[in-house]
């Protein structure tokens, strides 16, 4: 049985055409699934991997539970977030500029409120969230040193506002002693 090349040209452009209408949609779909399926498949083992790991840890918190909570016994609380770090950033900083703090003392934080904020106001609003903290201290610097340290201070992201400034002569030459009153602020959530 022999086929005339007319029916076989025509068997094949409808090979083709049937390849190209009913296989290529249907693979690319094919593809695309597969594609999909692997990136679920490796955002599950990436999940499965972090939540061992979660569970690691909380098995390691829960075996150390008393050794915890002895370090939070310890830790200050709220009210003094970051009375540390201020003592140790204004010590520092009068050190860097020839100086030397002494008699340091740090006030009670208060509700920070703004000077035209109505009583109305102050009465609706909840927990307030910034807070002032008064300070004081006396710094034994040369001049120069003192502006220095002045700028630093206030510059600082601690947020320091000098307020009061009293200078007096040291039995040393080129010193003088400053008495700076202030106040910081902080934030509590």
């Amino acid at each position: 049985m022999r086929f005339s090349p007319t029916i076989i040209l025509l068997l094949f452009v409808l090979d083709i055409i049937i390849i190209f209408v009913l296989v290529v949609p249907q693979y690319n779909q094919f593809s695309q699934a597969l594609l999909e399926f692997k990136t679920k498949k490796a955002d599950l083992e990436n999940f499965q991997k972090n939540l061992n790991y979660l569970q690691d840890l909380d098995r390691k918190l829960e075996e150390n539970k008393d050794l915890l909570a002895k370090i939070n016994a310890i830790l200050p609380d709220s009210s003094h977030s970051n009375q540390a770090q201020l003592i140790y950033f204004i010590e520092k900083t009068a050190e860097d500029n020839g100086g030397l703090i002494t008699d340091i003392t740090l006030g009670l934080p208060k509700p920070y409120r703004e000077k035209n904020q109505n009583t109305l106001a102050q009465s609706t609003l909840a927990q307030p969230k910034i807070y002032q903290r008064e300070l004081s201290f006396n710094l034994v610097a040369s001049y120069p040193g003192f502006i220095q340290f002045l700028s630093q201070i206030e510059r600082s992201s601690l947020f320091i506002k000098v307020t009061q400034i009293d200078i007096s002569k040291t039995n040393f030459e080129n010193l003088l002693s400053f008495r700076l009153k202030g106040k910081t602020f902080l934030y509590k959530d």
